[in-house]
């Protein structure tokens, strides 16, 4: 893989990928569960920037706009019940992350996160059969004023389709308003790639001495 990491989780077997689809009642995309049989999450190593790059336009803040970038930081590890840790030194676990974001409710249903970036952004992996392995950004300050304008136009877009969308939220539960609040989180969200293996291979190496 082109990112180096470091502090990864003990290795993984076929039955533990089997645990986590079981956790999550979806199978996992084969390529994200080759990455985790192989590395099974780490820290990347500081010896680079590994850069991504959205589509999220900002507003000027401190002198500069454009285009959000952000670099990734760790992808998250799974600890088998058998197995265990020598020491606490390493990424966080997968299901304790996403059992976090579910209670929060902010991540669409069957949208996981899987990494986070160094502005404390989640890289999120979709379930869905309609975009199945696809891979997203999550960012952390997409209420602030200098990205809202980028999201409150996909937000209103996706009101404006619901029908009475008003009175659904009202409800607070029931079907239709899940479907609302997924609709409304997955326009929070910006695609990274089709695959994990895309997003992987779309990642930007800036190595230290390059930095600036």
């Amino acid at each position: 893989m082109r990112i180096k990491l470091m502090n990864s989780l003990p290795a993984l077997e076929r039955k533990h990928i089997e645990d986590i689809e079981r956790h999550f009642g979806r199978t996992l995309p084969e390529d994200y569960a080759q990455f985790l049989l192989t590395f099974n999450g780490g820290e990347a190593i500081p010896d680079a920037d590994y850069m991504i790059r959205t589509d999220i336009r900002q507003q000027e803040i401190d002198g500069r706009s454009g285009l959000v970038r952000d670099c990734v930081e760790e992808f998250f590890g799974f600890l088998g019940k058998d197995q265990k840790l020598a020491d606490f030194e390493g990424p966080n676990f997968l299901l304790g992350m996403n059992e976090t974001y579910q209670i929060e409710e902010f991540l669409p249903r069957d949208v996981i996160g899987i990494g986070l970036t160094s502005s404390h952004s989640i890289i999120c992996l979709s379930l869905r059969e309609d975009d199945f392995g696809s891979v997203y950004y999550w960012y952390y300050n997409w209420h602030q004023p200098w990205a809202g304008e980028h999201f409150e136009q996909k937000i209103a877009a996706v009101q404006e389709s619901i029908p009475d969308f008003e009175e659904v939220v009202e409800k607070g539960e029931g079907e239709e308003f899940e479907q609302a609040r997924d609709d409304i989180n997955y326009a929070t969200l910006t695609r990274l790639g089709e695959s994990f293996t895309d997003f992987i291979n779309a990642i930007n190496i800036v190595p230290v001495d390059e930095r600036k």
